[in-house]
């Protein structure tokens, strides 16, 4: 499924996104999985859609992810926490963050809130901060 996220249609990268993001919403397992098929890359990658809805399901999914290991941290701490860090830290490595704020100053509406919600998420990563200055 990560593969399709590259499909030349807009509307199969909106499905497809949303799909990642309902599937890795409540399983950190899931989470897992697209940090490690390179799907945190391609999501970031992303956010330089001309499609204000790809670019809203893309940061979505993003912090559903984080937010999904968040909550698992709780029962499964240290694998998942260590996964939400890799998460974040793959964001900031890709430049998903200086993505990120383009779409701030640009964009309007949902995604604009949604990139918002991202950055307070992961704002408490040393990662994450350093790329942000």
């Amino acid at each position: 499924i990560i593969d399709v996220m590259t499909a030349p249609s807009d509307s199969l990268q909106r499905w497809t996104i949303a799909t990642l993001r309902m599937l890795a919403e409540n399983d950190w397992p899931t989470a897992k999985s697209i940090l490690e098929q390179g799907g945190v890359f391609m999501l970031c990658s992303l956010l330089s859609s001309q499609d204000n809805d790809v670019v809203g399901q893309v940061l979505a999914t993003l912090s559903t992810s984080i937010l999904s290991c968040q909550r698992a941290a709780v029962t499964d701490a240290e694998e998942a926490s260590n996964v939400m860090t890799l998460i974040v830290d793959s964001i900031a490595e890709s430049d998903g963050l200086s993505n990120a704020t383009p779409i701030i100053e640009t964009k309007s509406g949902d995604s604009v809130v949604v990139a918002l919600d991202l950055l307070e998420v992961i704002s408490g990563f040393p990662s994450a901060a350093a790329s942000l200055r």
